[in-house]
Order: structure tokens, then sequence, then C-alpha cells
């Protein structure tokens, strides 16, 4: 999991989990990319998915960097109702080795909202046949969902 930033003083962000053996990327565009953000992202899915216990089996083990959005691992571990949802763990410092899958993937994405781009939805981009999904053109396999938090 990890954010990725787009125009120098924008506030929103772009929250991304990523599966390796599928080469899935579930991508969330969030107002904020804080703490409180990110939870809002954990109780959609888990509501989306019908309950922590779900949430547990998709996502049993969350790794992501030490970023500030990622501060509160416990909020984001436990679910409203007290129910243990996930155990997060963090990439070991200066070891970007641990999370090359993720950041090939932002490098994907980065080629269809470069640097500076400023997000708004509905999200307008050429490649995009629907403004809530939009697919890489050489990695078809990726599906990028965009959704709007509300």
């Amino acid at each position: 999991m990890d954010t990725v930033v787009f125009a120098k003083g924008s506030l929103k962000c772009i929250l991304t989990m990523y599966f390796p053996d599928t080469e899935l990327l579930l991508a969330y565009l969030m107002n904020r990319c804080t703490p409180g953000a990110v939870r809002r992202v954990f109780e959609l899915l888990q509501k989306s998915l019908g309950g922590a216990y779900v949430f547990i089996s998709v996502f049993p083990i969350i790794l992501t960097d030490r970023g500030g959005e990622f501060g509160s691992p416990e909020r984001l571990e436990t679910a409203p109702d007290g129910i243990q949802r996930t155990s997060i763990y963090y990439y070991g410092p200066m070891r970007g080795n641990q999370k090359g899958g993720i950041e090939n993937v932002h490098t994907m994405l980065r080629m269809i909202l470069p640097k500076g781009t400023v997000l708004r939805l509905p999200l307008r981009h050429p490649l995009c046949k629907q403004p809530e999904r939009c697919y890489h053109p050489r990695a078809s396999h990726s599906l990028l969902p965009i959704w709007k938090m509300k």
C-alpha cells in the first residue's frame, strides 16, 4: 500500500493497493493524504466487501512505508466495531527492494497521470473509457479503478 501525490501543493492523492500475484492495482482518489482519509478508504472497502471478516481474508497483511498517512496503524488495523481487520507492517528504512512491485505500478500510473496533473473528477483522459475506470494501454491486466471519496 502506498500513496501517489501528483500536483505540488495539492492536498489530493491516490491511495494504491497492489496485489503482485494477480497484478491487480486498486487506486482510490482521496481529498487529503491523511490517516483519516486512509481509514475512510478502509471503511469503504470493508463495507463493499461485506464486513471485517471478508476484509481480513482479502487483506490479511498490508505492507507499506512509514508515510504520515499510515501513521495510525492501530486505527487502520481495527474496524469501527473493534474487530481486527488486517495487520500492517512497514518496509525497512532505505529498503526500496521491499516494495519494487508497487513502485513499478506507480511508474505506469504516471504514464497516464504525469507528475503535476491536477486530480479532479470526473477524470478526463483520452485513455479512459469511463470516468471511474481507466486502463493502461500496454498493461490491460492492470485495472485502475478510481473512486471519489464522499
